[in-house]
């Protein structure tokens, strides 16, 4: 019943971070949002103003590294900041007190919470639901279907020291970690290997 230790609750907060400005980077990299629809979004604006003004030559791609960088910068300081004030002013001291406290023993900052939860919805209005985005998701979702019912169906077509663990874990639990380990690419190459009949096997 208790929460989670401090370093679980920070990776989660780092994963949050990484995966925000993975997605601005890549939306803005492949022309889904531009710099204008990020206009209203403050995490991404004050950065971005200035680093328009000190690198003032550079081309979109150099300004737009530079933004992201400076962003992940911001929210890792403030979620650094913040969390030793929580600590300190809650007497948190011991692995024991962190889980007792529970999951806000690290935390962004209030005026953070609300930037971040500006670029989220930017996010979600302007690049998750964009049809491209959704094309993908669509199609991601039909790979790995059709990849856990011929798992399901045929499991002994696992790899060995995969298949090996079936009756201690069971069949259902085994070929989700199997699906759930795969890399986008490596999903991709199973999906050809296993319904192309071109493809080696």
């Amino acid at each position: 019943d208790k929460g989670p230790c401090l370093e679980a609750i920070v990776a989660d907060l780092a994963d949050e971070i990484a995966y925000n400005n993975h997605d601005i980077d890549d939306g803005l990299s492949s022309g889904m949002i531009s710099p204008k629809d990020l206009t209203e979004v403050r995490l991404w604006q004050e950065p971005y103003e200035e680093v328009c003004s000190e690198f003032k030559d550079a081309d979109f791609k150099v300004k737009k590294y530079q933004t992201v960088l400076r962003i992940i910068n911001r929210q890792a300081t403030d979620l650094i900041k913040n969390t030793f004030s929580i600590l300190e002013d809650r007497g948190i001291k011991t692995v024991n007190d962190v889980r007792e406290f529970g999951k806000e023993a690290a935390a962004f900052s209030p005026e953070m919470v609300e930037m971040n939860k500006e670029m989220k919805k930017c996010l979600m209005t302007k690049l998750y639901n964009h049809n491209r985005v959704l094309r993908m998701a669509y199609k991601a979702e039909r790979i790995i279907t059709e990849l856990f019912k011929v798992y399901e169906k045929k499991p002994e077509i696992l790899p060995a020291h995969y298949f090996s663990e079936i009756g201690r874990v069971g069949k259902m639990r085994l070929i989700c970690d199997y699906i759930a380990g795969m890399t986008d690419r490596f999903a991709l190459d199973e999906y050809k290997k296993l319904f192309d009949p071109y493809e080696k096997v």
